[in-house]
């Protein structure tokens, strides 16, 4: 196996190096020069996953690619968690152990082009002899919180730390990752960050909620369909997974997948092709795919609602993105951040920043809606400020009648309803109010559908499903207006 791999490897135009078991590839890496090793399991004297705890511990810029045919689930989820920069289940095809070695010497060049980041550097630290003016200390890959990719993270909390630890760590290797976190709480800004901090930052970062489209759209969404494949497909469509071909595609929400869809998304990930709707042939694809949960996928295996094959695959490297009520002392970052950003959308705001007991009031609130619920706070904030310096009483005025969700205003108490007449029931007053004013400024329908919508999904916390019925559609129509931008 080794020399017929050795040959082809050769005729593709690498300088391949052979070893018999793991003691003689461990005695070729000391003489240097081995740029990626590529290694059985099951070996005499050293095994592969022995051989592998070496190399990283020894190497740890070369990248180790595990091949074997007595794989399991379990046995990959281990290599990866050992820092296995890919796991290949033989038979494998030529081309696919190409891609991977290509894409494992492209990892070699970026680990060797700068130093490997120090998982245990507090975020923003200057590494041992630099300083902040030390073009070191300026590099991506220095410490936790100075990669660029990081700066939408806000915050220096001990668990916003280790999340970015968590990214960094994703960086080394071409693993899929799964970020579990309450909705509201960022997870696709830390999959923008997986993606962005690994050697695929400059390839494409495709992103779709599997709750916006039913099964049969999600479906055309991800593996793409020929024209003819069904009613309505009047032209072919490629698909994000081909749309995503050398970059990642993120998942979010994918405890939500059609069980279905869950078995053509397994196959697609253990066979490396996609094979559009309504099409008989397969296509190649290469991606790194991140995918995200606020549900619990082990109670929905145990349910019958989540493949545990699909799981398996899916949970190599788990980041967990806590609440936003663990970690409060965020919130001062992140009410900057967002002031900053709502001055820059809105040049007619008065308001600069909030008093050291307003801040104290934000931090000691539970934010269930998490950092989007906050978003929206400071929002309020900012618009009902009058003054350069926000004080607690404006953020009380602002975050009055939030309810539990932390999503919407509380309605005020109303009397019973009345009898039923049978005749529609007449809009509110204030909806006249509105809907005049509007009509008086003469703003374009598209334009008022498309600040109502927005202002039902942050009243919902971004939950499209919930939006959806709000407004009377379907989750796919209110997918369409925000692809088309209202």
């Amino acid at each position: 196996m080794a020399r017929l791999l050795g040959d082809q490897l050769s005729d593709l135009g690498f300088d391949a190096r052979l070893a018999r078991d793991g003691g003689q590839a461990l005695e070729k890496l000391r003489q240097g020069g081995v740029d990626v090793v590529l290694t059985d399991v099951r070996m005499p004297r050293v095994d592969g996953l022995e051989l592998l705890d070496e190399i990283q511990a020894s190497w740890p810029d070369v990248p180790v690619i595990v091949m074997t045919g007595f794989g399991s689930d379990e046995l990959a989820r281990d290599a990866m968690r050992r820092g296995a920069f890919q796991y290949l289940p033989k038979p494998f095809r030529l081309d696919d152990l190409r891609v991977h070695v290509e894409r494992a010497m492209q990892e070699r060049r970026a680990r060797t082009r700068k130093p490997a980041p120090s998982l245990d550097a507090s975020p923003g630290s200057a590494p041992s002899g630099a300083t902040s003016s030390d073009p070191a200390s300026s590099d991506p890959a220095s410490s936790n919180g100075a990669h660029p990719a990081l700066a939408p993270l806000v915050g220096a909390s001990p668990a916003l730390a280790r999340v970015k630890a968590r990214v960094l760590r994703a960086a080394h290797v071409d693993a899929p990752v799964l970020i579990r976190g309450p909705s509201g709480a960022g997870k696709e800004l830390v999959a923008r960050a997986v993606h962005e901090t690994s050697a695929r930052a400059d390839r494409p970062f495709v992103a779709v909620n599997c709750t916006a489209l039913p099964a049969a759209l999600l479906e055309s969404e991800l593996f793409g369909h020929d024209r003819g494949a069904f009613t309505g497909a009047t032209t072919a469509r490629k698909g994000l997974f081909v749309e995503a071909d050398g970059g990642t595609l993120f998942l979010d929400e994918i405890g939500d997948m059609p069980v279905e869809l869950q078995s053509r998304l397994l196959r697609v990930l253990e066979e490396r092709r996609v094979r559009p709707v309504g099409s008989d042939k397969d296509r190649p694809v290469d991606i790194r795919l991140v995918s995200a949960t606020h549900q619990p996928l082990e109670q929905r295996v145990a349910e019958g609602r989540f493949r545990a094959d699909l799981l398996f695959r899916l949970d190599v490297l788990t980041i967990d993105l806590p609440p936003l009520s663990a970690r409060p002392e965020d919130v001062p970052a992140l009410v900057a951040h967002f002031l900053a950003a709502a001055r820059a959308a809105w040049p007619g705001l008065a308001l600069a920043r909030l008093d050291d007991e307003a801040l104290a009031a934000m931090a000691a609130r539970p934010w269930p809606g998490n950092v989007r619920q906050l978003r929206n706070a400071v929002q309020r904030i900012a618009v009902l400020a009058e003054g350069p310096v926000a004080g607690r009483a404006v953020v009380e005025e602002a975050l009055a009648g939030m309810d539990a969700a932390g999503a919407t205003p509380a309605a005020p108490a109303a009397a019973p309803p009345p009898a039923s007449t049978g005749a529609p029931t007449p809009p509110p007053r204030d909806l006249d109010s509105a809907l005049a004013a509007l009509a008086a400024a003469g703003l374009p329908l598209r334009d008022v559908q498309q600040a109502y919508v927005a202002h039902v999904l942050d009243a919902c916390g971004g939950n499209r499903s919930q939006a959806a019925r709000r407004l009377g559609v379907d989750p796919s129509t209110l997918f369409r207006w925000e692809r088309k931008g209202g």
